[in-house]
């Protein structure tokens, strides 16, 4: 059986794991199962071949595995807090990505702190040769740091110093005692 496409028994599997606070059995169904099922059943054409990525990741990595997946960038950066430090080792085994193609900038957040995002985002944007087409994908991280790197963005765009288009995974349902966007949502 299928929802929207997707292996419901796969989904039931996971939101059990979820569930028992099994969180590795459930990342290895979402990472080796259902990631593999969304991009089958809704496969994404970019209108470009992105070179780069860089990615917020919050408390929940497989935003950013999901993306780096779908798109497929010569190069991903991650921005990071302290708080999500742990995940950078699950997303680098899970994104496809090898390590020399794998780069980690810390950022701090925080009312003190407003500028630290743009600073992360400036630094990032140094791997890349300049006129390269960079995608941020700001689905992780708080509300407001979305909003900082966008303005962020939109500021070095205006320059002309980089191409940067933005994006985020949308979906249309959200389990939210499990604090995760339904699979057959995305």
């Amino acid at each position: 059986a299928s929802v929207a496409g997707l292996d419901s028994q796969q989904i039931r599997l996971w939101v059990n794991h979820i569930r028992k606070n099994n969180q590795n059995e459930a990342r290895k169904i979402f990472y080796s199962k259902i990631i593999p099922d969304i991009i089958d059943n809704r496969p994404v054409t970019p209108q470009k071949k992105y070179t780069g990525l860089i990615s917020l990741l919050g408390f929940t990595p497989e935003a950013v595995v999901l993306t780096t997946k779908m798109l497929r960038p010569q190069k991903l950066v991650v921005l990071y807090t302290s708080e999500t430090e742990h995940f950078l080792p699950e997303v680098l085994e899970y994104s496809g990505m090898s390590h020399d193609r794998f780069i980690a900038v810390e950022f701090k957040h925080g009312q003190e702190y407003k500028s630290d995002i743009f600073r992360a985002l400036t630094e990032a944007l140094k791997y890349f040769n300049r006129f390269q087409n960079v995608i941020l994908e700001i689905t992780g991280g708080k509300k407001i740091m979305s909003v900082q790197l966008s303005i962020a963005a939109a500021l070095l765009d205006i320059d002309r110093e980089y191409s940067i288009d933005i994006c985020q995974i949308a979906y249309t349902k959200y389990l939210s005692e499990l604090r995760k966007p339904a699979p057959e949502s995305l």
